[in-house]
């Protein structure tokens, strides 16, 4: 899944950190929060393995046919020291 930012800030270092309680990614440059995002395909409820599973092969065919990104500008950083 995609998810965007302004293009002013293009080539420039974006932290993101999940927020599982209220499901949605807070995205930082510094430390100014630029967005909260809702975490796009959740299921909203405890699946049984094999409904589970299902989905995943799906969304895993699908995920083929999107293209690829491919940029070296992501690295994930240290969450502790």
């Amino acid at each position: 899944m995609r998810y965007y930012v302004k293009q002013e800030l293009a080539g420039q270092v974006i932290n993101l950190s999940v927020d599982a309680l209220d499901k949605v990614f807070d995205l930082f440059h510094g430390a100014n929060r630029l967005k909260r995002l809702p975490l796009k395909g959740l299921y909203g409820s405890v699946l049984p393995l094999e409904e589970y599973v299902t989905l995943m092969r799906q969304e895993a065919r699908s995920d083929r046919h999107r293209p690829r990104f491919t940029s070296s500008g992501f690295h994930q950083t240290r969450l502790w020291a």
